[in-house]
């Protein structure tokens, strides 16, 4: 069974702007949005195996975009 994290965290939002000038713009009401993410993966608590794979993936791609790069400079 994949362990499943629900996180949370506040976004501001505007939700009023008031003209000050000619294309001078001021938020004058900000609210504070809790925005939940349901139903993430969580590799936290999982085991080794998987946090290693994702680290293994990492190094590869890192390998892959950094010889693609290489070989653009060359060419």
């Amino acid at each position: 069974m994949p362990l499943v994290c629900e996180p949370w965290f506040e976004q501001p939002v505007v939700t009023e702007w008031t003209k000050e000038g000619e294309s001078r713009y001021k938020a004058t009401a900000i609210e504070r949005i809790r925005v939940k993410i349901r139903d993430c993966p969580s590799v936290l608590g999982g085991p080794p195996e998987i946090t290693m794979g994702m680290n293994e993936y990492d190094r590869w791609y890192a390998e892959q975009e950094r010889n693609a790069m290489e070989e653009a400079k060359h060419n």
